[in-house]
């Protein structure tokens, strides 16, 4: 082997080393980039599973809410039926004292009358 050879040889190398860490800084670079995108790509998907659980709580707290307004307008009926047949049965019960005090003064005027 001659000077020239030796010469041509670590060339040949320094310039397959330069080649090599081309390859690996393209490399490295091309894994990155494809590591960022998988980031955004998962991020996006967190940020709409976020947004749906959301909605989700949203839609259930909406849905107690609901619930409740529904409850009370149950018993609001309930409380308005109760008391119409308490006013019902007192208007009755008013009558029948009515009519048992007619009955009386008429019974009382009567018995005036006979004596």
């Amino acid at each position: 082997m001659d000077a020239s050879e030796s010469d041509g040889m670590a060339k040949y190398i320094e310039q397959q080393l330069k080649d090599t860490k081309r390859e690996l800084d393209q490399f490295k670079s091309k894994a990155e980039r494809e590591k960022r995108q998988k980031i955004e790509v998962m991020e996006k998907e967190n940020e709409a599973k976020i947004k749906e659980l959301e909605a989700r709580e949203k839609r259930m707290f909406d849905w107690e809410a609901q619930v409740k307004k529904d409850e009370m307008k149950v018993l609001e009926a309930l409380k308005k039926q109760k008391d119409d047949a308490m006013a019902k049965k007192l208007a009755e019960q008013q009558k029948e004292i009515l009519k048992d005090m007619n009955k009386k003064d008429v019974d009382a005027l009567l018995e005036r009358h006979k004596k």
